[in-house]
């Protein structure tokens, strides 16, 4: 009855829309990524302060890669695996109205494969570039520390926690000129006075007043410097509130 409502100009159309959207899906490959190159380098995980926390934050989107891709793939199988059946009941039938309806099954169980099969793609793409990321950033720990294990993410948390401090601590000095409570608390957390931290940071605010540049390089070394001096200062506050260990952190639970 459907067909027989659709006119010849109707049918056009149709046809015409459908090689549109064929034309178009060719494009579709170039943006079936979640992120493009550039923003997971800039800002998932370049957003970071050190080495190892961008590792930490590649192995989680990694991960969650991996399980949807899992997911997916037995949903593509699954409905791949459900058109065949279709089709092939189909072909032992010989009602026609029923053997139409179990091709209509097996065209549309192909269709929600096909849907899944894009974005499948595309957490390839992410791994693929998420794992260039890792080894490049997993060189660089080894040529610095001669390993990478658990340990070298535990120095390295200690120097992780005084650069964010700082960083955040800037931006509330930029902001109104003191250091709001929440970041006052993480510094005494880490074994700094902030009354001490509010008057480097304003002499680095007012060493960089002046310049022109507007990269970032400045702020990423003053960070790198700041935490290099200050992060062993964890170590004294751990001591003083009860904390035996030498370290950050116990050897023997890693």
């Amino acid at each position: 009855m459907m067909n027989k409502l659709i006119t010849t100009q109707d049918r056009d159309i149709v046809t015409e829309v459908e090689s549109a959207l064929t034309q178009v899906e060719k494009s579709f490959a170039i943006w079936n990524r979640s992120h493009s190159n550039y923003q997971w380098k800039s800002l998932v995980v370049g957003s970071h302060y050190t080495p190892l926390r961008r590792l930490r934050q590649i192995s989680a989107e990694i991960g969650n890669k991996k399980n949807a891709m899992e997911e997916a793939k037995y949903k593509y199988l699954e409905r791949t695996k459900l058109a065949e059946i279709k089709r092939d009941k189909a072909e032992n039938e010989n009602d026609k109205l029923q053997k139409e309806y179990l091709l209509l099954q097996a065209d549309k169980y192909d269709a929600t494969a096909k849907m899944i099969e894009k974005p499948y793609l595309g957490a390839i793409k992410d791994i693929l570039a998420l794992s260039d990321l890792y080894s490049s950033i997993e060189k660089g720990i080894i040529e610095k520390y001669g390993k990478l294990d658990e340990e070298t993410f535990e120095i390295e948390e200690a120097k992780y926690w005084v650069m964010r401090a700082f960083a955040q601590s800037l931006r509330d000095i930029r902001q109104s000129g003191v250091i709001l409570n929440g970041n006052q608390e993480l510094l005494e957390q880490i074994g700094l006075d902030p009354f001490v931290i509010h008057k480097l940071l304003v002499e680095y605010c007012n060493e960089t007043k002046d310049d022109t540049s507007p990269s970032s390089e400045k702020l990423e070394v003053f960070l790198r410097e700041c935490a290099e001096e200050y992060y062993q200062a964890s170590t004294g506050k751990m001591e003083r509130i009860g904390f035996s260990d030498s370290n950050n952190f116990s050897e023997e639970n890693l």
